[in-house]
């Protein structure tokens, strides 16, 4: 899945890294390794004979075997949050959509409302760039640049979801890696099928979406390609006033 790390505020390009989401059943997992594995030491030292070797590992084996049910349980249970809560911000933007007594600049409004808060827009500015621009640019730099983008992928997004408008959307089942999930969708109508993916990771907050994929191209790969082409042949300067025009979409 991807190759995305996030690290706090700065986000870096790289191999995913691994962590769950049901850290606290790890946590508890170790606990009670480490307690079995004092009464294996103690059983050797002829301690506490109550306990014998083959007691000691029967109980290692049940606590290992619970601990892992429950935790691929919290996985699901994780991976199928991040999918009700894309759908339900997905169909309460649809719903504006399809409202008839509306104008495009109200429906715009309300729909930028509703999905903001899944959207980590800061992350997806800085994956756009990577950290072969990312790292070198001045705050004020970022600052511009983060505001662009995200005036630019609003208005991206808007475009893409009116795809959406009048068709079936179908949201299939979650893959999920560590902290991250994939969610397939597709809008099915009666002569065309368009896939979706959305990404999403776990934030200290909630699940938020750090790119999508429209069949099977990344929207943060595409700018990436489009923004380094610029930076290749031009300056920072130039990219900006690229993003304030119609250019790069």
């Amino acid at each position: 899945m991807g190759g995305y790390r996030f690290k706090r505020d700065l986000c870096i390009l790289a191999e995913p890294s691994i962590k769950t989401p049901v850290r606290s059943w790890l946590n508890l997992h170790r606990a009670v390794i480490k307690w079995l594995h004092k009464k294996i030491i103690s059983v050797r030292h002829g301690q506490n004979i109550a306990w014998s070797k083959d007691s000691v590992m029967k109980r290692l084996l049940y606590a290992v075997l619970i601990l892992l049910v429950t935790a691929q349980a919290g996985l699901t249970d994780d991976k199928n949050s991040a999918k009700e809560i894309l759908a339900s911000k997905l169909d309460a933007a649809i719903a504006v959509l399809q409202k008839k007594n509306m104008d495009k600049q109200e429906k715009d409004r309300q729909i930028i409302e509703i999905v903001t808060p899944i959207f980590d827009f800061s992350i997806m500015a800085k994956l756009s760039l990577g950290r072969k621009y990312w790292p070198g640019l001045s705050e004020e730099q970022k600052e511009k640049f983060t505001d662009l983008f995200i005036k630019r992928l609003e208005a991206s997004y808007l475009e893409k979801l009116s795809l959406y408008t009048d068709e079936a959307v179908v949201y299939k089942t979650p893959v999920q890696d560590g902290r991250k999930v994939e969610i397939p969708t597709e809008v099915i109508s009666k002569d065309k099928k368009i896939s979706m993916t959305y990404k999403l990771y776990k934030s200290t907050q909630s699940w938020k979406i750090y790119d999508m994929e429209i069949e099977g191209i990344s929207i943060i790969v595409t700018y990436r390609s489009q923004f380094d082409q610029i930076l290749d042949k031009g300056t920072f300067d130039d990219l900006l006033l690229k993003l304030e025009t119609t250019e790069i979409k």
